[in-house]
């Protein structure tokens, strides 16, 4: 049992450095910064990439930094958890961009389609 503890405890430690090695002081920016925040953000480049991200027009704000359909995937999503009961009705409320529909509850057929 010992011998397993410090295998895992030399593996995580080599994983950590080979982090900061790899990215500097872009991976110390890991263990500071706000993951949850980013995550429209990081969903949206990596996942929804095909997605035009909203422009700089003249006149024009930008409002969100994440692409125009990542709140109907997040919505999607939440309701996933909420009918899989991971996340109570509060919760899914409080996750969602569409609160009106959140606040009715999931319709469990709707899940079911693609």
């Amino acid at each position: 049992a010992d011998t397993q503890l410090w295998f895992t405890v030399g593996c995580t430690l080599l994983g950590v450095l080979t982090v900061f090695a790899q990215r500097g002081r872009a991976g110390a920016s890991i263990v500071f910064e706000d993951a949850m925040g980013k995550l429209p953000e990081r969903f949206s480049k990596q996942v929804l990439y095909y997605s035009k991200f909203p422009g700089k027009e003249p006149g024009k704000a930008v409002a969100a930094n994440f692409s125009k359909n990542f709140p109907r995937v997040w919505d999607r999503i939440v309701a996933y958890m909420r009918y899989e009961d991971d996340i109570d009705t509060n919760t899914m409320a409080d996750l969602s961009f569409d609160l009106k529909n959140a606040r009715d509850g999931v319709i469990f057929e709707d899940l079911q389609k693609p």
